[in-house]
């Protein structure tokens, strides 16, 4: 009898290893039945005794009635632990050698849980399937019960709601613990409510307290109860339920949620001065709690879609992701006060970007007005001959409007292209010059100060471009991250308005599309389809429409491809100049998908095969002008680097002096493996070959101030 006292002491281990466990059950254990639990030290050191304690039994007593007890002990250590495949492992063993013992179901459902536990929910689900009817016929009904639960916790969690919805009701339906069935109740109320039945949502809530609901669950059911209530607009029977729930005197973190849905229903209501002094009560007498975090944020939604205050909703949602770490509402919360970040990032450079164009296009003025300034000889203050620079770097950012829906007013956010660029009065712009201008005392007794110079180091070209790439940021930001179509409607628009032939508009013009579809005016989609179609018909946007429009589109190059791949063959046969036109027909259309790649190869070809390095120095600043997103931009930005504050992006460029490599192969272009030195005798003898054919080609049209054709 000796393997009996073994058997006896192992499974008083695990019974206490158990409770100890089930001491501190998972926060998300009422809304979530699967919840993982959290095991301490003490439990897991109880665990690892009872595996080694039954692994005895079986080792030495193989034939005693407790084999099956040993094993299922072990399965089940193995499984608190978090190891599920070794716990699956034994539940396998368990029902392969021993199929009439009486632990063979719960070997079924702990197999399925392991499964749900290693992220493998189809498996899971499958697993479910095999055995879950026979279980039912059998007479096994909590262990049908929990296994539809479980089925419906992972359709639940797949965001497959009326999968889910199904399951929970098979659940109900057998007469298993009433525990069990309180909580695939609740959760199938959720499935409803998910799917928007909230009238039936609301039925189950009140039908949960008539099975066995623990203390959590019975407050769970009852909060949503009063939800929606509330949601069905019968606010006076929400608040009654509300205040029955707060006379009970529950905990405050239970207390202050309470408080929270109290809120929430004068907001329903409209009654938003009652709301906001109840969201501020919430977050004043419950610091820190999961209520605190989304009074904060409902006051952020608050401030976003009815007041269209973005400063206030950023400042709410900032307060929201810092509250409640765990509260689920964090992420959401950080997300938007992330994409408000963008939001006034993308405004400041639209404004000063909007100010680069106007002064870059009123340069002569400028110079005039300063030529005409006298020459202060006296040794009295001069003009900063830095002005100009003053000017863009000091922009005023602090009084940009917000955005109504659909709805824009500061004249420095329209398309640059359509403002009215008339010169001012003289006058007019040198008293606007002279109160930015930083002062300096200069002595100049017995010299002549020299003029002072104006230099802008932005084309109008490129501080256009860089305008039109913040309007179709925040556009996309308005649509993806805000979800607010009608503002990006309105930035869309503007981007394809834009002057400035660029890799944008055809994006806009497809995100255009997709906003009338979504209000299905099927008509405007198909306008928009056709403007694709006809003037970008090489980009990925038009062949899309193409596809929408039931087109036939054929899998083949486009005139890019092939002259992308008709410049490398000349370039691979020494007929670099050649190569180099080749190359300039793509990056003309600023359009083109593969123009960054062209502009890459060919500013390759200048600094490492033809060592013309100020060549190669404007391919690369254009190249990180124009597409400062693209694999080719960033490979070379230890080039080129943003004078000043970077995260101004002022984008007053300079280059860095560019040190040539051991010339690379032509592939790096498309690779951008150039991390072995080129030990090929032949290739640098080629090389030379194409630097001496070249000394005296003529560079293309490539002048100091812009690169060509921009």
């Amino acid at each position: 009898m000796g393997y009996f006292n073994t058997y006896y002491n192992t499974k008083k281990t695990f019974d206490e290893a158990i409770a100890e466990i089930e001491k501190s059950p998972p926060k998300s254990k009422d809304t979530n039945y699967f919840a993982e639990y959290t095991v301490n030290q003490t439990a897991r050191n109880k665990l690892t005794i009872v595996i080694e304690k039954a692994s005895k039994i079986i080792q030495f007593y193989p034939r005693s009635r407790w084999v099956d007890d040993a094993i299922i002990m072990i399965g089940e250590a193995y499984y608190y632990q978090g190891d599920y495949e070794l716990a699956m492992k034994k539940f396998s063993e368990l029902i392969a050698n021993f199929p009439k013992s009486p632990y063979i179901w719960k070997a079924h459902l702990l197999t399925a849980k392991s499964l749900y536990y290693e992220q493998q929910p189809n498996d899971a689900l499958s697993y479910i399937h095999k055995y879950i009817q026979l279980a039912v016929e059998e007479d096994e009904e909590d262990i049908a019960v929990e296994s539809y639960l479980l089925a419906g916790q992972i359709y639940f969690e797949s965001v497959d709601f009326t999968r889910a919805e199904k399951s929970f009701a098979n659940a109900i339906d057998i007469k298993g613990d009433k525990f069990l069935r309180a909580s695939a109740c609740y959760q199938r109320a959720r499935s409803l409510e998910n799917m928007g039945d909230y009238a039936n949502a609301n039925k189950l809530y009140s039908q949960v307290l008539e099975y066995k609901p623990d203390y959590n669950l019975k407050f769970r059911a009852r909060l949503n109860y009063g939800k929606t209530l509330s949601i069905l607009g019968k606010y006076k029977e929400a608040f009654n339920e509300f205040e029955d729930l707060y006379d009970e005197q529950y905990p405050p973190d239970l207390q202050s949620q309470v408080e929270l849905e109290i809120a929430n229903t004068y907001a329903a209501m409209g009654n938003f001065e009652k709301a906001l002094g109840q969201y501020e009560m919430v977050d004043s007498l419950y610091k820190r709690t999961d209520a605190a975090a989304r009074s904060f944020y409902n006051r952020g939604v608050y401030y976003e879609s009815k007041m269209h205050d973005y400063t206030g909703a950023k400042f709410y949602y900032d307060k929201a992701k810092s509250e409640n770490p765990s509260s689920d509402i964090t992420q959401t919360a950080s997300r938007k006060a992330a994409a408000f970040e963008r939001y006034f990032l993308y405004h400041n450079e639209i404004r000063k970007n909007d100010s680069l164009f106007y002064l870059s296009t009123r340069l002569d003025s400028l110079k005039k007005i300063f030529v005409l300034q006298p020459i202060d000889t006296t040794g009295i203050s001069l003009k900063d001959t830095t002005t100009v620079v003053e000017i863009v770097t000091n922009a005023d950012t602090s009084q940009i409007k917000q955005d109504s829906v659909g709805d824009v007013t500061d004249d420095t956010l329209q398309d640059p292209s359509e403002r009215d660029l008339e010169e001012a009065p003289e006058e007019e712009l040198q008293s606007k010059i002279g109160r930015n201008a930083t002062q300096e005392t200069v002595t100049a007794s017995s010299r002549t100060a020299a003029p002072p110079t104006v230099q802008l180091n932005i084309t109008p070209d490129s501080a256009l471009y860089l305008v039109t790439k913040n309007q179709f940021e925040l556009a996309t930001l308005f649509l993806l991250d805000l979800a607010q179509p009608d503002s990006a409607e309105f930035w869309f628009s503007l981007v394809a308005k834009s002057l400035n032939n660029n890799m944008f508009i055809p994006r806009a013009l497809y995100a255009l599309a997709e906003i009338s579809r979504m209000r299905n005016d099927i008509a405007k989609v198909d306008s928009l389809y056709n403007v694709l179609i006809e003037h970008y018909p090489d980009s990925k946007y038009a062949i899309q429409a193409k596809l929408h429009k039931g087109i036939v589109v054929q899998v083949e190059q486009t005139k890019y491809d092939t002259l992308y791949e008709k410049g490398m063959n000349l370039f691979k046969e020494n007929k670099t100049k050649s190569a180099l036109s080749t190359f300039k027909q793509i990056y003309k259309d600023t359009a083109s998908v593969l123009a960054p790649k062209a502009l890459y190869t060919s500013g390759w070809i200048y600094e490492n095969v033809l060592i013309k390095n100020d060549s190669a120095k404007l391919y690369y600043k254009m190249l990180v002008d124009k597409y400062p997103g693209t694999i080719y931009a960033e490979k070379v930005l230890g080039k080129v680097s943003v004078a000043g504050d970077t995260t101004t992006i002022s984008k007053f460029i300079q280059i860095k002096e560019i040190i040539p490599p051991p010339p690379p192969t032509p592939k790096y272009a498309e690779t951008g493996n150039n991390s072995k030195k080129n030990t090929d005798p032949q290739k640098g003898k080629r090389d030379r070959d194409v630097r001496e054919e070249n000394q005296g080609d003529e560079e293309i049209d490539l002048d100091t101030d812009e690169p060509p054709d921009d």
